[in-house]
């Protein structure tokens, strides 16, 4: 088993952002989740500076992001969840296939998604049919030019409604008032689209009473259409391009635009099957809702005692932040090229649940010296509009991480900050004793060796990329390159860590 502090502890020095700096928190005192992330960040940024980004999509490279989802869909996963994929590449990545494979829409096998899909269409297009008089009357009641946001708001009379009962045209006017005013794409803010995603939430509240439509649904399907309207008008352009060229077949059912409003409706739909629990309707649901934030809390605790502490003695009740934040899946706290990247992130992995748990946790840790220098209102201040001091490779890569080690603090409690602004009485420096037993190996608190190395390689394969683009004179080349010795020093440690594992003292 491997701890890589033990083996680089000068080279996250040099080269994690100054992080311990501004929290008072000794290299030592941090956890292998907090370096590890800093260094993962670091590699990413790297490559953000050094890999130019692709201003347009080719037809090529359409073919080829296909054709790795079709033939290596397990090794893509791999590389979303550990940080081959960077911000600059989200706008070309065929985003809407992706989720759909993330979401278990289409199966890993890529011979039966002509089969699923039309299937998909079908139940869709069946769901419309059952539902004809309630879509006949959304159709009558609310004509196009009302989703304007220049025209005005008239509610509904139930009394004037034939054939649909006054809770569905409750709905629907609950439903109306969001859409409105959801944020879209700007090209794509037309009232014919407000109308589509209107129709889909709408009859998604009919299907399923028990979650029925509640505030923030918007939110996620906005975000939905966005991805699967820009890979659609994108694909239709490449293939109008192509017209005397033989294309692909199966692109072109994938990316059907007169499929566009049943593919939005089943990605949303398997989307909710994910986020449900936040969204139930039942009597039950203030406990169940409150037992989940109760969870994420309890994570807090073991993961960061000391904000835990500050968060009870400031009497801050974490649910009310914390059910905006996963309801809406982070929609209001990052810009759309972040969001789109952390979704991304969190559908690949294979528990997107317990995922969401542990970034709500590094989201509230990350700020600790602001918590810790304010009252209970700046606390909520802090969370309903998060500081833009952390990049959005760190708080993946640190959650992903805290994920696997769940039983780890990030920060130890041997040296915590100082809590109040009139204590200016230094805190005391550890001492080698205290260094020397954080440091010290701990075969229950370590990934295993397995997932550390495929890490490894992942970022081995990073730095490479970014040495094929650095000037072989350059001081930044000169640090990659020191950076990936040490990375291939360490895929060689964890090699033998696995063939030699460490004794056990008896």
């Amino acid at each position: 088993m491997f701890d890589l502090r033990t083996v680089l502890p000068n080279f996250y020095c040099q080269h994690m952002p100054s992080y311990n700096k501004p929290h008072q928190i000794p290299v030592a005192f941090m956890s292998f989740e907090i370096i590890h992330s800093m260094f993962l960040d670091q590699t990413a940024k790297i490559c953000d500076i050094v890999k130019p980004p692709t201003n347009q999509l080719t037809y090529e490279k359409v073919i080829q992001q296909l054709e790795t989802l079709k033939y290596n869909f397990k090794e893509e996963r791999e590389r979303t969840l550990w940080g081959d994929i960077h911000l600059c590449e989200i706008k070309n990545l065929l985003l809407s296939l992706r989720w759909r494979l993330f979401l278990k829409c289409l199966p890993e096998n890529s011979s039966l998604w002509t089969s699923v899909i039309n299937e998909e269409r079908k139940k869709y297009e069946d769901l419309c049919i059952n539902y004809s008089n309630e879509l006949i009357y959304l159709s009558n009641s609310n004509p196009l030019d009302s989703y304007s946001n220049e025209a005005n708001l008239i509610a509904p009379d139930p009394n004037e409604s034939v054939g649909i009962d006054t809770e569905k045209v409750k709905v629907s006017w609950d439903i109306k008032k969001d859409i409105r005013r959801t944020k879209l794409e700007k090209k794509f803010q037309t009232c014919e689209n407000r109308q589509m995603l209107h129709r889909i939430l709408f009859l998604f509240a009919i299907k399923h009473p028990e979650l029925n439509y509640t505030q923030g649904m918007n939110e996620l399907i906005a975000v939905i259409f966005n991805i699967t309207i820009i890979d659609y008008s994108k694909i239709s352009k490449l293939l109008e391009q192509q017209k005397n060229v033989q294309t692909d077949t199966l692109l072109r059912q994938l990316f059907s635009p007169q499929y566009l409003e049943h593919d939005v409706y089943c990605l949303f739909e398997h989307l909710m099957d994910i986020v449900n629990i936040w969204y139930e309707s039942t009597e039950n649901h203030s406990n169940t809702i409150l037992f989940r934030c109760e969870q994420i809390a309890e994570i807090l605790r073991v993961k960061d005692p000391h904000i835990y502490q500050m968060f009870s003695a400031l009497g801050v009740e974490p649910q009310l932040f914390l059910l905006r934040w996963v309801r809406i899946l982070f929609c209001q706290m990052f810009n759309t090229n972040e969001l789109y990247y952390i979704w991304d992130i969190l559908f690949a992995h294979n528990n997107p649940l317990s995922l969401l748990n542990y970034l709500c946790v590094v989201l509230m840790l990350l700020p600790r010296s602001k918590i810790c220098s304010g009252d209970g209102v700046n606390v909520f201040n802090i969370f309903f509009n998060y500081p833009n001091d952390f990049s959005i490779y760190f708080i993946t890569h640190c959650a992903i991480i805290t994920e696997k080690e769940k039983d780890r603090p990030i920060f130890e409690v041997l040296f915590p900050i100082q809590t109040f602004k009139k204590d200016k009485r230094k805190t005391k420096s550890p001492s080698l004793q205290q260094i020397q037993k954080e440091l010290t190996f701990n075969t229950s608190n370590t990934l295993d060796t397995d997932s550390m190395y495929m890490q490894l390689a992942f970022i081995e394969d990073s730095l490479e990329k970014a040495m094929e683009f650095l000037p072989s004179s350059s001081k930044e080349r000169q640090l990659v390159s020191q950076g990936l010795k040490e990375v291939i020093k360490m895929k060689i440690d964890v090699k033998l860590a696995q063939t030699f594992p460490k004794r056990r003292d008896y």
